[in-house]
């Protein structure tokens, strides 16, 4: 694992391989913003735990968006961080809870994956 990059004060990159991931906060007070795709959730940890501390605890998991690769190992932080709150768009919901597939990509925008969509 690559260690997290201090981007700004108080915000760190984590560089997986498939989407980004940051945490944001301080040892006393921190986020996970983005879990990345199914299995991440060890280099998640790791990472959060050479930033904060081992054993350190994040305040809340915020989802951006519902796509595979942004909250694909929520699932694993939750089980392993018990109660946190998880943060998301209410329209997100029914793709974050497995009662609908995956969000539909937005082809207004560019990159790989919304070039995949269309």
């Amino acid at each position: 694992m690559t260690r997290p990059q201090e981007v700004a004060p108080g915000v760190w990159y984590v560089g997986l391989n498939v989407a980004n991931v940051y945490l944001v906060g301080t040892p006393e007070s921190w986020i996970i913003v983005d879990a990345n795709v199914i299995g991440a959730g060890g280099a998640i940890r790791a990472a959060a735990e050479s930033v904060f501390g081992a054993g350190a605890k994040p305040a809340a998991l915020v989802l951006t968006h519902a796509h595979f690769d942004h909250f694909g190992a929520a699932k694993e932080l939750l089980e392993y961080y018990g109660d946190v709150p998880v943060y998301a768009h209410k329209l997100d919901a029914p793709y974050l809870t497995g009662k609908d597939k995956t969000a539909p990509g937005d082809p207004t925008v560019g990159g790989f994956f919304a070039q995949a969509y269309r």
